[in-house]
């Protein structure tokens, strides 16, 4: 789940964009502002992965915003602003700016909107190994093995870059890189990981961990990752 911030000082294009990224089920709008001020607030007070910002913003400005941000050394250091805007005047000082991912002059596309948001890599945070391994250990998956392993690292590369989720082939391609092996042998490892899990009872476990309403009859690969991804992210 991407945590994302609109700070946006049009009401209507705010509950526009808010309503369709929320029929997205990998974003989370954690908070909206409508002036400068309001957003280095709420900023800090919801900690999103992404915001995505305006620049003409009353009190004050929306590079102000970022330049207030960018005080904080761990703000500095993310890559996590997407500038939309419609003051072209100040586009060409934002491209060197660390915090700005990407700048998207107005109008745009809310479904371009929406790919830019999930390329953002998201390395605000780490997820906490020593639970992934319990709760894995807890749903009868070896940690220790070559496959357990990989699993591992698979489902830390989709906490950090969430939209590798939407081809698994991608995600497998990027534990591959890690391991010096082939995408293939990837797939094969993670897919042999979630058939024992599938032949095993552990799908009772599965239920109970992460409070399913709805048993599933089997488990994929790319399932299982994405339960645990938002079981972190919503910690």
């Amino acid at each position: 789940m991407i945590k994302v911030m609109i700070a946006e000082d049009n009401k209507f294009l705010c509950k526009s964009c808010f309503e369709f990224l929320t029929n997205d089920e990998d974003i989370k709008i954690v908070s909206c502002a409508t002036d400068g001020e309001e957003t280095v607030k709420n900023y800090f007070e919801s900690k999103p992965d992404v915001l995505l910002l305006d620049l003409d913003m009353p009190k004050i400005s929306g590079l102000d915003v970022i330049n207030t941000i960018g005080r904080f050394s761990e703000e500095r250091s993310k890559c996590n602003i997407i500038v939309y805007s419609g003051s072209i005047e100040y586009l060409h000082k934002l491209y060197n700016t660390a915090q700005v991912f990407r700048v998207i002059p107005k109008p745009a596309d809310f479904e371009y909107i929406l790919k830019t948001i999930k390329e953002v890599p998201i390395k605000n945070e780490e997820i906490n190994q020593k639970e992934l391994k319990e709760i894995l250990t807890e749903l009868r998956l070896n940690v220790f093995s070559t496959r357990g392993k990989q699993l591992i690292s698979a489902i830390n590369i989709a906490y950090k870059q969430p939209y590798l989720l939407n081809n698994i082939k991608d995600l497998y391609s990027e534990v591959a890189k890690l391991y010096n092996i082939s995408p293939k042998t990837v797939k094969w490892s993670i897919r042999t990981s979630i058939d024992t899990l599938n032949r095993s009872l552990s799908i009772d476990n599965l239920c109970s961990v992460f409070s399913l309403k709805f048993r599933p009859d089997t488990v994929t690969p790319k399932y299982f990752i994405t339960l645990l991804v938002e079981y972190f992210r919503e910690e």
